[in-house]
């Protein structure tokens, strides 16, 4: 059992679908982990690309990541209707992988495809990174070009932006087959 600290920076979303019939929304995103849930400012401006530019950070002692019951969610909710805020999309990340798999235990400025549990549907993009750390071994954070923190051609290219998105494995990707028939006079 370890004392781990989960820096979560959530940057901004993109195309987000909205959930009422005006069109527009007001998102907020929510950070939830190890039961703790923790939400940016709800926004004055109606938008589908919110930029949020907010970090959180999440401490708890006594983890043990094999456990499988530590995961990280990022929802974004939509606050524009009147009694209760209604869920965008979502995403869910396993501390355990990011910790263990991942370069310096971050996934860092990483685009994530928002859907729902219930369906593979995409509903937008977020865009955030996620760092574990294990106080307990004395890790620390990787040093940053402070220069332009949001410029990184990797990960901002539109045109190669689907290559670059971490998906939820219930991400339904439906391929069509389009016949055309050309005749000529």
């Amino acid at each position: 059992m370890s004392h781990f600290l989960v820096q979560v920076h959530v940057i901004q979303a993109l195309n987000l679908i909205p959930t009422s019939d005006t069109n527009t929304a007001i998102p907020v995103c929510e950070v939830e982990c190890w039961g703790e849930r923790k939400q940016s400012k709800k926004g004055k401006d109606k938008t589908l690309n919110p930029f949020w530019d907010k970090n959180f950070n999440f401490e708890r002692e006594g983890v043990d990541l094999s456990s499988g019951e530590n995961t990280l969610k990022i929802t974004v909710y939509d606050t524009d209707t009147w009694f209760t805020n209604d869920v965008i999309g979502e995403y869910v990340i396993d501390l355990a992988h990011v910790y263990h798999e991942e370069p310096n235990h971050e996934l860092y400025r990483k685009w994530m495809v928002l859907s729902k549990d219930d369906d593979g549907e995409t509903l937008g993009f977020l865009k955030a990174s996620v760092l574990v750390l294990n106080v307990s071994q004395g890790d620390t954070q990787p040093p940053r070009d402070e220069e332009d923190p949001f410029a990184d051609p990797a990960t901002d290219n539109a045109e190669d932006l689907e290559g670059a998105m971490l998906k939820p494995p219930n991400l339904r990707k439906d391929g069509y087959l389009i016949h055309c028939q050309i005749w000529e006079a």
